[in-house]
């Protein structure tokens, strides 16, 4: 597949874009109904020790 300016994209390259385009078809499709995914979160609290 040629691309404008005769760029000629590797496959490697070609699935990359593929594989975005789905993820953000994907989710704006779930945004339009209302789903969500809950990121992890860790919250981390780093105490000073007394005499330290």
């Amino acid at each position: 597949m040629a691309l404008g300016g005769g760029i000629v994209p590797r496959p490697c390259q070609f699935r990359r874009g593929m594989h975005f385009d789905l993820t953000e078809a994907i989710k704006k499709r779930f945004d339009e109904v209302g789903i969500s995914f809950p990121f992890p979160q860790q919250d981390v609290h780093l105490y000073q020790q007394p005499g330290g």
